[in-house]
């Protein structure tokens, strides 16, 4: 966010900016201006208390000021309106202005305590400099409101609806804001200018933003804008009239790709790039989850990292704003969780452009070899693909490797047995990778190949970026990789990472009594293997439990390690007791477990009562041989709303295919977009999933020339010769927001004749539904969880919750476990029952199991998650599950794991 220095210097640096096409830079070098802080007003917040580990970077425990830290301001307010409306985009009143206004001037809170804490703190650290810039919000003047209040005291109502009295509105409102600072000076704090509060703007909205712009103007003051990833008017931010915006990468409150706990961090260097060409600075974000979930706090170090020189240079000299909810911060700055305070003093750093990068990736500094074309790389030039670094941009010759004819083998040491789930590669161009093969070995003699998965829900873009594979979560040592692309073209990988969740315990363990250590899964997990150490020579008893399961431990090996195999069962606690010399090696002691393979991850399944659609499937309308010929308002499209849908056909039998045709709507009439790739894979009997290169087709869809814009219907087509597959997987993506609508898909084998009429599909997520707590992103086998509520669940309130799941390959299954919120709040509550069925076929079915005991609801309201569990001995062989929920009131779900 912009640095909010002297407003004479301020004009110069963003002129340079415009001339550069480069980030917005903060303004006030000579001052040192660096970061805004978003202040989310509250009858609670912001008081003189909250204000202290934001005006300084204070000393852990004692809170005691060592030096001056956040410099700018913005006071906002989302919700918690007295009409109920939201500030952000809703229809709110004059009195909800007012009412922002009256908290923002609240004695003891806000600007009051801001300006007393900086009195306060200048008395230890001396002079704090110039006044501190105060940045305002201008509540979004939503036209759905008709009868906003009474603008001069002339008893005439105003109706925002008319552009004339939502400009009146606006202008209102700076007016009064500057009326009551003028009033009411403060020492430390001068008013620098208004915040457009609604982050994304369409053109119904530009006159009203460049009245509003100009306007601040008008008054001496300057405007502001923080839009989210890409949002409506991004790029255009100068020409609405803004002095200053910064663009949120909102990678924060992204899902992970199915099955993986850290997201893929390219998001960040994408939003920098964005960010570059458009002159904008970026936003610094953290969730919820920061102070609890060390997945959320790896988020943020990747913030913190990715602001380095060597990666997308946002640490110095460029506009930032950060966005941590109410008071995270604070709470990082308090906590006595070592990896908290860490992360407090690092912001800090990140601040004054001190900073340093946190490794994170095992590989890092690992002994690499590589061969391309038969000649062995210099190991100087091999270690470049694990220093830790890469280009984001894929510019940077000196640190990548460049492999001609698209092949290369890389072998990696990683120093000692390791918990490996996925792999990243860092290339230059991703769609260039067409197949890589995994060996692994715990050391380096005895080699398994394994299967290497391209990650689900983590699409391939064009240009640099990584590429993330998943394996089943198992130790080893030793990687050989091998890559292969296109023949005709070099590819170019400057970084091969392999990421810490693999081991389920990775920043799990917690503070324990003496002689104890204990780690802490959340939401608990299955785990497949658990290996502890290092103990010393000679250690005494040694003592272990996963929740109240006694686990046998054998003798320490020659290298100090215990290997385990843990029940099969859901573990949320691991606690490790010892005596005698093994006691002193407790504070050291690390825990290695790896997950059980969960078999529904990203898997097809179908819900009942069914969410009502707002374009539906009937069982057969992508391959009824019905075409749709007015496009979505005939009934004979499938509909999916700002997803990326996924098709699955199961042929029946391995078959040679020729092609595959798509019939769709598009042209962007009403938000109706064609497909602008499709990503394929396909599957033999093993229900194995390979992507067929090359990745991202194009769709070129032939629309007829009389077409009128809302007739942009048409067939594309893919070349598919030399495929045999038994399952075929279309993802189809649109670099475009709204409406994806498939109309007909035709799959031809070798002989021409078009299978799908005869053949069963499956769709990913559902097609999109308006009703409450819809499951419109394929929520229960995404691999992720709900952690507040009922925000990633599918829920009902009517009739039998019944979910029926499909493996894509008939297997053992020994375990199901059902995730679930309840507590009683909002009429949320466990289901009183869980019932299972099972077929090999869809067709046969036959009872498997059930159970009735549930978590507990409790006797006051709240939001609680839990678990049903259904285990299977002797296991039963299943492709699909059919699971039942007695229900009562709402019942909410969440994740479903089968094992």
């Amino acid at each position: 966010m912009l640095r909010l220095g002297r407003l004479a210097g301020l004009a110069a640096v963003l002129a340079t900016a415009i001339l550069r096409a480069d980030y917005a830079p903060f303004a006030g070098n000579p001052d040192g201006r660096r970061d805004v802080m978003l202040c989310y007003t509250s009858p609670k917040g912001w008081t003189l208390e909250h204000f202290r580990p934001y005006v300084a970077w204070v000393e852990a425990g004692s809170g005691r000021p060592l030096d001056w830290f956040f410099d700018a301001w913005l006071m906002l307010q989302y919700g918690r309106s007295p009409s109920g409306a939201a500030y952000f985009s809703g229809p709110t009143v004059k009195t909800d202005w007012e009412f922002f206004l009256d908290e923002v001037w609240a004695p003891g809170r806000n600007l009051d305590a801001l300006d007393r804490c900086i009195e306060e703190f200048s008395a230890v650290l001396g002079d704090p400099g110039p006044p501190q810039p105060v940045v305002l919000m201008i509540p979004y003047p939503s036209p759905a409101q008709h009868a906003f209040g009474d603008l001069d005291g002339k008893g005439t109502v105003a109706d925002l609806a008319q552009p004339a009295d939502r400009a009146r509105a606006v202008s209102w409102f700076i007016d009064e804001a500057i009326r009551r600072w003028e009033a009411a000076p403060r020492r430390h704090l001068r008013l620098w200018g208004f915040y457009w509060m609604n982050e994304g703007i369409h053109t119904a909205d530009h006159a009203i933003v460049k009245h509003a712009n100009a306007h601040a103007h008008g008054r001496g003051l300057k405007t502001y804008w923080i839009p989210w990833f890409r949002a409506p008017g991004y790029e255009r931010w100068r020409d609405l009239g803004f002095d200053a915006a910064v663009m949120q990468p909102n990678f924060a409150f992204l899902a992970t790709p199915a099955g993986l706990r850290l997201g893929d961090d390219a998001r960040l260097s994408a939003n920098a790039r964005l960010a570059r060409d458009a002159g904008l600075g970026v936003e610094m974000e953290m969730n919820e989850a920061v102070l609890r979930s060390p997945e959320s706090r790896w988020n943020l170090w990747q913030y913190l990292n990715h602001g380095l020189p060597e990666w997308d240079g946002t640490m110095n000299d460029v506009a930032r704003a950060w966005y941590q909810s109410s008071s995270h911060i604070r709470h990082l700055a308090e906590s006595t969780d070592p990896e908290c305070r860490a992360l407090y003093d690092a912001i800090y750093r990140f601040h004054k452009g001190t900073y340093q990068r946190r490794p994170w990736s095992l590989a890092e500094g690992a002994a690499v070899q590589v061969e391309v074309a038969g000649t062995t790389i210099a190991p100087a030039e091999a270690q470049r693909l694990t220093d830790g670094v890469w280009d984001p941009d894929g510019h940077r010759t000196e640190g990548a490797l460049r492999c001609p004819g698209g092949t290369a083998l890389i072998r990696l040491d990683l120093g000692r047995l390791q918990a490996v789930s996925n792999l990243r590669l860092h290339l230059w161009e991703c769609t260039w990778l067409e197949r890589l093969a995994l060996r692994t070995s715990p050391d380096g003699r005895e080699w398994t190949a394994v299967e290497a998965q391209e990650v689900w829900g983590n699409p391939v873009v064009r240009g640099p970026g990584s590429r993330i594979v998943s394996v089943p979560p198992h130790l080893a040592r030793h990687l050989e990789i091998r890559l292969h692309g296109p023949a005709d073209r070099d590819l170019v990988l400057d970084e091969v990472i392999v990421p810490p969740d693999g081991n389920a315990f990775w920043a799990c363990r917690r503070a324990a009594p003496t002689g104890t250590a204990e780690w802490v899964l959340e939401p608990p997990r299955v785990l497949q293997r658990l290996r502890l150490g290092p103990f010393p020579a000679g250690a005494g008893a040694l003592t272990a439990h996963l929740d109240d399961t006694p686990l046998a431990l054998p003798a320490p090996d020659a290298e100090g390690w215990v290997d385990v195999t843990p029940p099969l069962a859901l573990a949320g606690r691991l606690r490790v007791s010892a005596d005698g010399p093994a006691t002193a090696a407790l504070p050291g002691l690390e825990a290695v477990a790896t997950q059980a393979a969960n078999a529904a991850l990203w898997r097809p399944y179908d819900l009942q009562p069914p969410f009502a659609a707002k374009y539906p499937d009937s069982g057969r309308e992508l391959s009824d041989g019905v075409l749709t010929v007015a496009g979505f308002s005939d009934g004979r499209t499938v509909g999916w709303y700002h997803v990326s849908p996924v098709v699955t056909f199961d042929l029946g039998r391995t078959t040679a295919l020729s092609r595959l045709r798509l019939h769709a709507q598009g042209g962007g009439q009403a938000a109706v977009h064609f497909p602008a790739t499709v990503d394929i894979a396909i599957a033999a009997e093993d229900g194995l999933w390979q992507p067929l290169p090359p990745r991202l087709r194009p769709l070129e869809f032939v629309v007829p020339a009389e077409a009128s814009p809302a007739r942009h219907i048409g067939w594309a087509e893919c070349d598919l010769a030399g495929s045999r597959a038994r399952q075929l997987r279309l993802r189809f993506d649109s670099p475009q927001a709204g409406w994806t609508m498939l109309s007909e898909i035709e799959v031809i084998d070798s002989n021409g004749t078009n299978l799908a009429p005869a053949i069963t599909y499956a769709l990913q997520p559902i097609p999109s539904s308006e009703a409450p707590y819809s499951d419109n992103q394929g929520y229960l086998t995404d691999g992720a969880y709900s952690e507040t509520g009922w925000n990633r669940c599918a829920g009902w309130s009517r009739g039998t919750p019944e979910i029926t799941l499909d493996l894509q390959r008939t297997q053992p299954v020994s375990l199901v476990v059902v995730h679930l919120v309840g507590g009683r709040g909002g009429g949320v509550f466990f289901p009183t029952r869980l019932d299972m069925a099972v077929s090999t076929d869809g067709a046969a079915w036959q009872d498997a199991a059930s159970t009735a005991q549930h978590p507990d609801d409790g006797d006051a309201q709240s939001r609680r998650t839990g678990v049903m569990t259904l285990r299977l001995q002797p296991p039963v062989e299943a492709r699909f599950l059919r699971l039942t929920l007695e229900r009562r009131g709402w019942t909410m779900v969440h994740e479903v794991e089968v094992y």
